[in-house]
Order: C-alpha cells, then structure tokens, then sequence
C-alpha cells in the first residue's frame, strides 16, 4: 500500500511563549535552519504564515524571504493561509473575518508573489460560515485536526486519513485533511520528547508509520510542527534540535513506499468522496478561554471596529485607516489572550524548564486597540 505524507508549519511571531527580543533569534537561527533542511532535502510541505510574521521576515530577514519565493517556484513548499493577525474566527465579528483572510492573502502577494490555496484556522477553531469564507476568497482545501470531527460521525477514528468535505451556510462545502489523524495529541507527546532529546527521531517516525497500517487505501499523514518549537527544546545540553526534524525528515524519506506530496497534489489526485459534520466550536481548547476575562479588550474593539466602519464612509483618510485596521487585526490575536489561561499562568514544563506565558502579549492586545482608536479619532 502507497502511503503519501506531508509536512505543515506555522510561522506566528506572536507566539505567547516568546519574550521580547526572542523574536529576533527566531528570525535569524530557528526559521532559517527549518527552511535550510527543508531546500537540501526538498520536503515538500505546507507553510502558513501570519500576514504580520511575513512583515516581520522581510523587514528583519529579507535574504529568508528569497528563499521562501525559491521553494515556492519549484513547488518543493506551498503556502496556507492563516490570516493576518492570527484572530480566532468564531469570536471574531462575520465581516471582519472576511478582511482578516483578505489581509493575509494581500501580504503574501506584496510579499511573496503568489497566494495561498489552502487554509489552517488560528487555533483550529472553525464555524459554520468558514467554509462559505474561504470560498468566497477563492480557497481550495483546509486542515483541521481530528478532534474537529463530531463523535456522531461513525468512521472518525478510521478516516481521518483521507480527506472529506465539511459543509457551511448556504450550501457551500471544502475539502479538509487532518492533522496527525487519531494518534494526534500521541505523536506530539513523541516529537515533543524527540526535540527534548528524551527519545529518538527512530521512535516518532515508527509510531507515525505505523499509524498508516490499518488506514483506507491512499492516506494522506500529516507531520505537523510548530516552527518555533526548535527553539524552546534548545538548552545548553541540547543545542541543536532543529537536528533531530532533519534526522526525522530523511528518515521518513527512507521509507518503503512512502511517497512525499504536498496537500494541493494529493488532493488533485485523491478528491474526497463524503462528508462529515464538524464540531463547529473550539475544540481543545473551551471557547471561553477566548472570551471569559477579556470584555473590556473586546468592548474596545467593538468600539474600534465600528469606528472604522463610520469613518471609511466618510472618506477618511486611506493610510491612516489601514494603520488602525491592521492595529485592530493584532489586538484580536489569540496570543493576547492565551498568555494569561490557567495552562500558560501554571508554565508548561518544557526540555527541564517551566515556560510561561509573555504577560506583554496582553498589554500590547490593549495597547493595539487604544491606538487604533487614537489613530480613528484624529
């Protein structure tokens, strides 16, 4: 049996975890090496960029931009869309989650030349107007994880492999692959060990494989990682995880008859066949954590947001209006608000260390918005 995989990443500057000026080793050691690995070895694989991370990238790192536009034109990578400013989409008003898709898509034309197809929703969190959203921008596919499936769907478990359709209001539908699959949160706990240097890249690259054995003809597995994650394994005692992606790379390369494709192609040969019904809500992580304890962030937004409405009627001016809609489109970020969760307060023991979540990822949310309507005011 022919197995196909791919790889996906996700590129998010705001990551809660970073403190003020990691960004900058990010940019300039933990991107760099991922993309290297990824141009020597040819993985094809799917990267999603923030629209705010690909500005960030140029500005600080323009050489990476290049060899992103690089594996784009010899289709080794394709990109997935991921919005601008990395919202989560069912607390974010109908309209706007419509310019937060359109934002992302402008900056990877300004910035790349080309535009995504695909889609990865902040926090895997999805509605039923999504599917409508994307094709409304000329989407094609998206990817979600398994848990996004409604236990009322019989064959969750053993399908999650190939991919399906997931319907939205007015009678639109997408195809969707899935992350990992049903051993998800299982093969993270292993790549997470293999980063940390508390098992071997042979031991993810086994349990992955075996994933495959009683799956439909044709699967599709999805090897799916952060793209900061590198840095938070790096210790004195472990300098170079990045070593061990590289190591798994070329051992899922070895494989007998295991075919690397990115999501596009194998959807061009293996177009889904049925349907399911989605959870549309967050999935695992309870929606409230997203609301609860920041009414007064979404109050200015709202305030904000309907500002900018009345202004753009009156003939604002066009510069300052992008100005306060992209500050509006960061202080809405998930980042914002899962710094200061019960899990990011408690720390996340990572290679030995508690991690906790940056408290100024909240601030600069407030921050964004109040200069937004400092900027709309004027």
């Amino acid at each position: 049996m022919t197995v196909y995989w791919t790889f996906v990443t996700n590129y998010n500057l705001k990551f809660d975890f970073l403190k003020d000026g990691e960004e900058q080793i990010i940019l300039k050691e933990t991107y760099p090496a991922l993309l290297e690995d990824i141009s020597d070895l040819k993985i094809k694989s799917g990267h999603a960029f923030t629209g705010w991370t690909l500005e960030q990238i140029q500005k600080y790192n323009s050489s990476l931009i290049e060899k992103i536009k690089y594996l784009l034109k010899d289709k080794t990578i394709e990109l997935i869309g991921h919005t601008y400013g990395h919202s989560i989409l069912p607390i974010t008003p109908d309209w706007e989650v419509s310019a937060q898709i359109k934002k992302g898509i402008e900056t990877e034309e300004k910035i790349l030349g080309q535009r995504s197809r695909g889609f990865y929703p902040p926090e895997w969190s999805i509605d039923p107007t999504i599917p409508w959203h994307l094709l409304q921008n000329e989407f094609k596919w998206m990817i979600l994880l398994e848990s996004n499936i409604s236990k009322i769907y019989e064959n969750a478990d053993k399908e999650v492999f190939t991919p399906k359709f997931i319907k939205g209001i007015y009678n639109s539908k997408i195809p969707v692959v899935f992350k990992y699959g049903g051993l998800d949160l299982v093969l993270r706990r292993y790549l997470y060990d293999v980063l940390e240097n508390k098992r071997p890249p042979e031991d993810f690259v086994n349990i992955f494989v075996d994933s495959a054995k009683i799956e439909p003809e044709n699967p599709l597995l999805i090897f799916y990682m952060d793209s900061e994650s590198p840095f938070f394994a790096e210790t004195k005692d472990n300098p170079n995880p990045q070593e061990k992606v590289r190591r798994i790379f070329e051992l899922l390369q070895k494989q007998k008859d295991f075919v690397n494709i990115t999501i596009s192609e194998y959807l061009e040969k293996f177009a889904p066949k049925k349907s399911i019904i989605p959870k549309y809500q967050a999935n695992y992580k309870p929606i409230t954590m997203w609301t609860i304890g920041f009414e007064k962030l979404d109050l200015l937004l709202k305030e904000a947001r309907e500002k900018l409405l009345e202004q753009q009627k009156l003939n604002f001016d066009k510069d300052k209006l992008d100005e306060a809609w992209r500050y509006i489109m960061l202080a809405e970020g998930s980042d914002n608000r899962s710094t200061v969760s019960d899990v990011k307060l408690a720390g996340i023991e990572i290679s030995g260390r508690k991690l906790y979540g940056n408290h100024d990822r909240l601030l600069e949310g407030y921050e964004f918005v109040k200069k937004a309507l400092e900027i709309l005011d004027t």
